[in-house]
């Protein structure tokens, strides 16, 4: 199961996305809504969905856009905007750990922000726990990717956090 937050034309989905084994049918469940969904993917690289009732589109990434940025144009004609967020990708990855300049930290995951240790203007080390966020009922550290000065709190205790959402700002 691949479960996501998609925003098209501005409002966000939760998508979960479930292959059936040896086809290209997929049962996607739409904030709730459970569809049927056959997929093929096209020799241009773009996408073919096909939904119950001959309700299709055809999907792209955008030209020179990130992979997360795609366009949906449906039989009709009509132009959608897609942006499909992974909330990995806003673990920090290594390079940000070594790279000079600000460095903004987001959320991996969605929840309640239960403590945060550390005050604005405070100087951290790299593995400083800065966040604590409870998600699932599990309390998760956010630690600092890299040490420096803790430039921006945008979180504070008892406030809930999408993934992805803006925490803090090291310079």
């Amino acid at each position: 199961m691949i479960k996501r937050t998609v925003e098209i034309d501005g409002q966000s989905f939760t998508v979960e996305l479930r292959s059936r084994e040896n086809t290209a049918k997929f049962e996607i469940w739409l904030d709730g809504a459970r569809l049927e969904l056959d997929v093929q993917k096209l020799p241009d690289q773009s996408w073919s969905l096909q939904l119950p009732a001959g309700i299709a589109f055809h999907c792209r990434v955008l030209p020179g856009a990130e992979k997360e940025d795609w366009e949906i144009i449906a039989a009709s004609g009509r132009h959608f905007h897609a942006r499909i967020m992974d909330p990995r990708q806003y673990l920090p990855g290594r390079a940000a750990a070594h790279a000079g300049g600000r460095f903004v930290l987001r959320s991996p995951m969605p929840g309640r922000i239960l403590r945060v240790p550390h005050a604005l203007n405070d100087e951290i080390t790299a593995s400083d726990t800065l966040f604590v966020i409870e998600a699932m009922k599990m309390q998760n550290e956010i630690r600092a990717p890299r040490a420096g000065r803790l430039a921006a709190l945008h979180a504070q205790p008892g406030a809930v956090i999408a993934a992805g959402g803006l925490l803090a700002e090291i310079e």
